[in-house]
């Protein structure tokens, strides 16, 4: 077993070792990529990223939208991974794809992250205008942990009548029945 203050420093590792992997990653497709940010309402500023296919129509209104949660194991992150899978999701589906981000644990411990991408999921519907999202053309997806928190941001908006109509999941961490011992 490890202390709090040993596995906090353990985690600062591997953030570390994970930035160290990009170039493992292959190279993102060319699309536009818009980065811009979203203020929580306790004021904690989280960057968006919005990738739009280059054959997206520039005059028309909205667009359909991936919105993307990146695995994350819930502690590390690292920017590059979901640079080159959303420039790609992006480019091959003809759809504007944007990354949910999150607080990450253990400097914010759960629930904080999911109901940080609840809350960004929220103000980027109230703001779909805006951001030519197509509300009737939107899918919610998340990786490994990014999965966990699209099942359960799916079920929390829902309750708000944000209705999420398709879930994308990749590999979603949401068995942990071995981990209750």
């Amino acid at each position: 077993m490890f202390s709090h203050k040993e596995l906090v420093e353990r985690i600062k590792k591997n953030r570390a070792n994970v930035n160290n992997l990009k170039s493992t990653m292959g190279n993102p497709a060319t699309v536009e990529v818009l980065d811009t940010t979203v203020a929580l309402a306790d004021k904690y500023i989280l960057p968006i990223t919005i990738y739009r296919a280059n054959s997206l129509q520039k005059e028309v209104s909205v667009y359909p939208t991936l919105f993307y949660i990146p695995g994350t194991g819930f502690t590390t992150l690292n920017p590059f991974f979901p640079f080159v899978t959303c420039s790609h999701l992006a480019d091959k589906s003809g759809c504007q794809v944007i990354i949910i981000n999150h607080r990450l644990a253990p400097e914010h411990p759960f629930p904080q992250g999911l109901l940080d991408a609840c809350e960004v999921m929220s103000i980027l519907f109230y703001h779909a205008i805006a951001l030519k999202i197509d509300k009737n053309k939107s899918v919610l997806a998340g990786e490994c942990s990014g999965g966990n928190f699209a099942i359960n941001i799916a079920k929390l908006l829902n309750r708000e009548k944000i209705p999420i109509k398709h879930l994308f999941l990749v590999s979603p961490y949401v068995d942990f029945s071995d981990n209750l011992r």
